[in-house]
């Protein structure tokens, strides 16, 4: 059942109700003059630096600001930034599409395959354009055994590691990391940031394995296995379906418009190899929760597959419309492993992702060997430092919200 506008508002606040009721005009599933009638009402309430405040945090603004600038009943000097924003929106997209291309030519150069996903290249596919999906990123899909090749690759054309896991983990990166991220700079200011990704779930908690870099689907059984160079439309939503419940558990409303987006783009075809994967990788919760957050926030149905059980999506609207929540030190920390843990069907799974959560405060990681470096015989002490670098660094983030 959808959520009630006037609910929404009353709980959060005007600004989030107006973003979900603009989200439905997109699909269709409520009226503009609705729209239009609830600006009117709360000329003066309505903050608007805070409403596009949300909506950056949100990742939506190209389409949130497509919607808006429709409006005959907004102000001319809002609706001409907000069309200067789609500008630079739009201006941006294409640089990312372009270096991406740039890149992924490089890389074939030298005899690997890559695949791009994610970003424009999932708006041009489901949106219908580039510029529709707020995009900051190129994601690519490669091998783990041409990782060290395309940094490599990147090095000879400018770009710098973020932080260099194979200098911290060695080969055991494969199994600690999913990716690899590399920046350009300019003139002391990052145009572009890569991310190569060798598997699209999350080996740190979530139990799924990709054995490879890509998104390997085998036709026969629809298990990630065996590599394929090029997706379908249902390959390229399940790969997205996996990030956004994975890795964002559905943290952001951009997790909830894409896969709604997606959804019901889909011909019965590509909707049948959707289930077929969702199916037979376990991920049946996670398809359900985007039908459900979809259907209470979007006002849509979308019937997809056999997926006929209910998951409490309390915790999830919640922190998706609460902007408290936003500003939380908890909110990259133990929120979303609460989240994954409630997604699994599995209580093993759901064991393995709690113990992995408690492991946060003692198990180290790069940061730890960045903040201090330690002699090989004093390795040890790194797990009784991790707790003392994990609340600092976590109490300061908390001092400045």
């Amino acid at each position: 059942m959808s959520l009630e506008i006037i609910d929404i508002e009353k709980k959060y606040n005007a600004e989030i109700a107006l973003i979900i009721l603009l989200l439905r005009n997109y699909f269709k599933t409520t009226d503009q003059n609705q729209v239009v009638e609830f600006i009117d009402e709360r000329k003066n309430k309505i903050n608007w630096s805070k409403l596009k405040s949300l909506a950056a945090y949100h990742r939506i603004r190209p389409l949130l600001f497509k919607e808006l600038v429709k409006l005959e009943c907004l102000d001319y000097e809002l609706k001409k930034a907000l069309k200067n924003d789609i500008r630079q929106f739009t201006i941006r997209n294409f640089q990312l599409v372009y270096e991406a291309q740039r890149v992924i030519h490089l890389f074939e150069k030298n005899g690997i395959k890559a695949i791009p996903y994610k970003g424009p290249f999932f708006s041009k596919e489901f949106f219908g354009d580039y510029a529709s999906r707020e995009s900051s990123d190129i994601d690519i899909l490669i091998e783990w055994k041409d990782l060290k090749t395309c940094i490599a690759i990147l090095e000879k054309e400018g770009y710098i590691s973020v932080v260099d896991f194979i200098k911290f983990y060695g080969e055991t990166t494969k199994v600690r990391e999913n990716e690899y991220n590399m920046d350009f700079y300019e003139n002391g200011h990052r145009i572009f940031h890569i991310e190569l990704h060798w598997n699209i779930g999350n080996p740190h908690s979530h139990p799924l394995n990709c054995n490879s870099a890509l998104l390997q689907i085998e036709k026969n059984d629809g298990k990630i296995t065996n590599i394929q160079y090029s997706m379908s439309s249902a390959a390229l939503l399940f790969s997205t379906l996996v990030h956004h419940s994975v890795k964002d558990t559905f943290g952001i409303l951009r997790n909830v418009t894409d896969l709604a987006k997606a959804f019901v783009s889909l011909d019965e075809k590509n909707r049948a190899e959707l289930f077929f994967y969702i199916e037979n990788n376990s991920f049946e919760s996670q398809a359900q929760m985007a039908i459900q957050l979809s259907n209470s926030l979007l006002n849509l149905s979308i019937p997809i597959g056999n997926c006929n059980f209910k998951m409490n999506t309390h915790l999830f609207t919640h922190h998706l419309l609460d902007s408290k929540y936003q500003k939380s030190p908890m909110k990259h920390l133990f929120y979303p492993y609460i989240r994954k843990i409630i997604l699994e069907k599995s209580w093993k799974n759901k064991m393995y992702i709690f113990i992995y959560m408690i492991k946060l405060l003692f198990y180290p990681n790069y940061e730890d060997y960045q903040w201090i470096s330690l002699p090989r015989g004093l390795k040890w002490a790194y797990f009784l430092l991790k707790p003392i670098r994990f609340i600092k660094d976590h109490s300061f983030d908390a001092q400045k919200k």
